[in-house]
């Protein structure tokens, strides 16, 4: 088989995966409930200890809002924290252990909307790259198919949210998810304006 023709099988191969995970979120969604973020975040960091332990990584929460409540699929948006987090530490693998700093925080981006931010302290990411962060199939793995993020921005936009990514000054990455709160007397997402990305 020529090359071009395995690139085309290949890409076909990975869409379907793709695909079939955001089917699968459209069609085996649960009732969503009202998620407080800071304690889905400590639930989070406990079924991660012993990856990070086998990461020599530190992590560090930040709490720096008064509210965290959203309308959301508890299950779907532990996935999408385990797996940035996930992501964090990877990027960190090639630098010394005492650098290995990941730093989850949640602030309060705009009236209304809470943001989750997982900043790390590895080699950051290639200028050229930052458009295609959470495309599918991008990757900054070796062995990676760049599946991951994609997941998680599909997601984040299905609960009415947005994913982006950016480098910090110093060092590292720092992957956002800003989402509408809940507006719990409504028991609807607040209306208020549009999520704010960073």
């Amino acid at each position: 088989m020529r090359p071009a023709e395995r690139a085309v099988r290949d890409g076909m191969r990975a869409s379907q995966i793709v695909q079939r995970p955001r089917e699968q979120l459209r069609r085996d969604r649960r009732e969503p409930e009202i998620v407080d973020l800071r304690h889905l975040l400590a639930e989070a960091a406990g079924l991660l200890d012993r990856k990070i332990l086998a990461a020599s990584a530190t992590l560090r929460t930040i709490v720096a809002v008064d509210e965290a409540r959203i309308l959301a699929d508890r299950v779907e948006l532990q996935q999408v924290v385990v797996n940035l987090v996930t992501n964090g530490l990877h990027a960190m693998r090639a630098v010394p252990e005492a650098r290995r700093e990941l730093k989850v925080a949640l602030t309060a981006p705009s009236p209304g909307h809470v943001r989750l931010s997982v900043h790390d302290s590895g080699t950051g990411i290639a200028p050229e790259q930052l458009p295609g962060l959470v495309n599918p199939f991008f990757t900054t793995k070796p062995d990676g198919m760049g599946i991951g993020l994609a997941i998680c921005k599909a997601i984040v936009e299905a609960h009415g949210g947005t994913l982006s990514g950016r480098n910090n000054e110093d060092a590292g990455a720092t992957l956002e998810v800003v989402l509408p709160l809940c507006d719990r007397a409504a028991g609807n997402r607040a209306a208020a304006e549009p999520a704010a990305g960073a």
